[in-house]
């Protein structure tokens, strides 16, 4: 049996600038990414250009969401249940609970509003890179959103 390395404690500040790095980095993606298109084809500029110019922004978003994936490189116990104690399984129990309620809360709203769309002709996503863009953001809330609630509600770890 293996042990995991005890996490380095890193400061609720740090991890909280984390996470609104990657959840409002990605929206700004996003936007970007439906926004530049248009703007581009009218300045005749060519469509590469696109890219090149969300790939910083792009791999800033990606760098946040994969520290999110692994919770013990923001001081966050992880690892098997029998690794951890009664307050850290609690902990990550409550976090899955309410990133579960979170996310069902979203895609109800979101399918709530894309029947009303449809039956009021507000504007809908349409073509292959809105859904894409839906289908990315519930990838990374879904994979991202328990690590997320606890680096956002953690405490401070004790100074020594």
């Amino acid at each position: 049996m293996t042990n995991l390395p005890l996490p380095v404690p890193v400061p609720r500040t740090s991890r909280r600038r984390l996470v609104l790095e990657s959840y409002l980095g990605f929206a700004l993606f996003a936007l970007l990414t439906m926004v530049l298109p248009p703007l581009f084809r009218a300045q005749g500029w060519p469509n590469f250009l696109v890219p090149v110019a969300v790939l910083p922004l792009a791999i800033m978003v990606i760098r946040c969401s994969y520290r999110l994936l692994q919770p013990q490189r923001l001081g966050i116990a992880d690892g098997a249940d029998a690794m951890l104690d009664e307050r850290q399984l609690l902990l990550r129990g409550r976090a899955y609970l309410n990133a579960y309620r979170v996310l069902g809360l979203l895609i109800m709203l979101g399918l709530l509003y894309i029947s009303l769309a449809a039956d009021q002709g507000w504007p809908m996503p349409h073509g292959y890179p809105a859904w894409n863009l839906l289908y990315m953001a519930a990838l990374l809330l879904s994979l991202t959103l328990p690590s997320a609630l606890l680096a956002w509600t953690e405490p401070d770890p004790p100074a020594d």
